[in-house]
């Protein structure tokens, strides 16, 4: 077994090698989308009870821009949700443009993809709740960021 994570270990910091050299913007968008995740999970109340589970599933806004305890929208949390992704879809389309010719298709893929997991993943924190209004606002943000990604892309 030590034969194995020796193997692995020396495999991962081959490639990590391989991307920073080719690709530096690569290793920022890996860890910025680690430091998201964390970020909007934050409090850590992972929840192991199938009653709170189900307090949360039958708790979740699937109407768009629609909260239940407030009567108008809250831009503080719009910009909370927007920002960062303009971040990520800036971060991503520098990133993916080298790899693939599809860089935007990809970016504004993997993006929806991360919005969408750490809404999910609230499903199971005690102190939160499924908001269909969080992925539209994370993907305005991506967008936002993959447009201004690409007009700095092509202004030079």
């Amino acid at each position: 077994s030590n034969i194995f994570l020796t193997s692995f270990k020396d495999k991962l910091f081959h490639q990590v090698n391989i991307i920073r050299q080719r690709n530096p913007f690569l290793i920022f968008l890996i860890s910025y989308s680690l430091l998201l995740f964390l970020a909007f999970m934050y409090p850590f109340d992972i929840s192991i009870d199938i009653g709170d589970i189900r307090r949360a599933l039958k708790g979740a806004n699937l109407i768009p821009f629609y909260d239940y305890s407030q009567t108008n929208l809250s831009f503080i949390n719009i910009g909370l949700n927007i920002f960062p992704f303009i971040i990520f879809g800036f971060l991503g389309y520098a990133a993916l443009r080298i790899y693939s010719s599809i860089a935007i298709f990809n970016t504004i893929f993997l993006g929806f993809c991360l919005a969408t997991l750490i809404e999910i993943c609230q499903i199971f924190m005690v102190s939160r709740m499924f908001d269909v209004t969080g992925i539209i606002l994370r993907g305005i943000g991506i967008l936002s960021g993959v447009f201004l990604s690409v007009i700095n892309y092509y202004r030079k």
